[in-house]
């Protein structure tokens, strides 16, 4: 019996041990830190690496994890992992990526006692604000504390990834500004940010990466030179240009005879047009030779970007002495491309079209002999200009001035002529180059001084008819009045006979 109610002693007091121990929660978990991770993540915010120091109670079976939410102001289980583990991967928990994430962890025991809750943590969000100042696109970070360390915090490291290449931004121990702004560069579309915060006893976390989209005024892709021409006493040019462009503030500038010096001719601001033709009538285009140059300027006047340099063609020509031969003389054709222009000379007068008298990509000058032209196809003046073309297209590019070089008359006049005959001299005329086409005269008397033909068209002649019927053979007179293309006034009479 005595050992029967000893026996039931002993159970009862093991009994009790048994569950006095049941009374005892275990050790409260330390979090090292709360991490996103966002290689490969689950959560497209990024997922949660939570990380803790191991229990010292021996008899924890598992740990909780669980995260505050925000809505309810309480604490949510999450899930749960065995003792073994010290590290938890959060994919689950999706919210805003604005909004960190506070996480706490429980021990529980092989009696379900259950510690209580971790030191609370809190992950870092970085925020990006765009500012515009001043023309310039920035952009505002912002970033939360990180909160859990009892040791507190060092420093607070920031990054940008643009195009693939991560970019540090600087560090950051003044833990009471949690902002810093900085400038964009380049016309890139797409940003990351994020953030490397580290403890006073050197633990780490690291932020979530969030993407940024800014919204940047775009700039031309290009301007681009299409022509430059002398018209008359103007100069026209053409320029082709990114009509999609949000930025289109275009400046001409100009400098005469130099590549350098250049000043501001005219502005062409919010201009969203594919082809911008302008015309410069404050030139003098026989005497210098002029550079252009299109600029882009942003709203606050920042010099952006500029097209290429070009300049007009200037051709100038005298006559050499009497001979009937005269040069011409240009200047080189710039747009700032090391390749071989088209040259091409163009000589005309007042009766005939513009012909080519010489194609070359070396020279710029030429001597017009005259002596082997036929005379009568040139009335007044001989001009001449030159054009440029691109060469394998040859689309032209540059047209210069107008150069009119005036030589001294020359006429000629028949000392007999047969309206029947069978040569060509069958109409009574001058032959005659370089006179003016206006307040010309021409008149044939008889014998007896009476006038039997006159015209002041320097295209008819004589024919030696009268309603059909010829004159009969003898002497006649003329008179001729003409002017030089300069204006000078010349006079000549004669005799000449007419043969039948």
């Amino acid at each position: 019996m005595k050992s029967k109610i000893i026996y039931i002693a002993f159970l009862l007091l093991l009994k009790s041990a048994l569950y006095a121990q049941d009374l005892t929660v275990p050790d409260t978990p330390v979090i090292d830190s709360v991490s996103v991770q966002w290689q490969a993540p689950t959560n497209p915010n990024g997922d949660v690496l939570i990380s803790w120091q191991k229990c010292d109670s021996t008899d924890v079976r598992s740990y909780y994890i669980k995260y505050l939410n925000e809505i309810l102001g309480a604490y949510k289980f999450l899930d749960s992992v065995d003792a073994n583990t010290t590290s938890y991967l959060d994919s689950k928990v999706v919210t805003d990526p604005h909004y960190p994430q506070t996480y706490v962890v429980q021990a529980v025991d092989s009696s379900n006692n259950t510690s209580n809750h971790s030191e609370p943590h809190k992950t870092v969000r970085v925020f990006p604000w765009q500012k515009d100042e001043n023309c310039e696109t920035k952009v505002e970070l912002t970033w939360n504390a990180y909160e859990g360390w009892d040791e507190g915090i060092a420093y607070y490291d920031l990054y940008s990834v643009k195009d693939g290449l991560t970019v540090y931004l600087g560090r950051f121990d003044d833990l009471t500004d949690l902002s810093f702004i900085y400038p964009l560069s380049g016309n890139s579309d797409y940003y990351e940010y994020y953030a490397r915060v580290t403890s006073n006893y050197g633990r780490t976390s690291t932020s979530n990466k969030i993407p940024f989209t800014p919204d940047i005024s775009t700039r031309p892709n290009f301007i681009n030179f299409e022509n430059i021409t002398v018209d008359g006493n103007q100069i026209k040019l053409q320029f082709n240009l990114d009509s999609v462009a949000d930025i289109n503030n275009y400046h001409l500038m100009r400098s005469c005879d130099s590549l350098t010096n250049f000043s501001a001719l005219m502005q062409f601001n919010n201009y969203n047009k594919s082809i911008l033709d302008i015309v410069d009538a404050n030139v003098e285009v026989g005497a210098h030779r002029y550079f252009y140059r299109l600029n882009l300027y942003n709203d606050c006047f920042d010099l952006l970007d500029s097209s290429q340099i070009l300049s007009s063609i200037l051709l100038k020509g005298r006559k050499i002495n009497n001979d009937y031969s005269q040069i011409l003389k240009w200047s080189q054709f710039y747009d700032g491309i090391a390749s071989d222009k088209n040259y091409k000379l163009y000589r005309y007068s007042e009766l005939g079209l513009p012909q080519i008298i010489n194609n070359t990509s070396y020279d710029y000058q030429y001597i017009d002999n005259l002596t082997n032209q036929n005379f009568e196809s040139f009335v007044g003046d001989f001009c001449y200009y030159i054009s440029v073309d691109r060469g394998t297209t040859n689309s032209n590019i540059s047209q210069s001035n107008i150069v009119c070089i005036s030589q001294d008359p020359s006429v000629q006049m028949p000392t007999a002529f047969a309206p029947n005959g069978f040569s060509e001299n069958r109409i009574f005329k001058p032959s005659f180059a370089f006179i003016s086409s206006e307040r010309y005269y021409f008149a044939v008397f008889d014998r007896w001084g009476n006038k039997i033909f006159e015209t002041s068209d320097f295209k008819e002649g004589w024919t030696g008819k009268k309603n059909g019927l010829l004159y009969k053979n003898g002497t006649y007179t003329y008179y001729l009045m003409y002017y030089s293309s300069v204006g000078e006034k010349f006079e000549e009479s004669g005799s000449f006979n007419l043969i039948n």
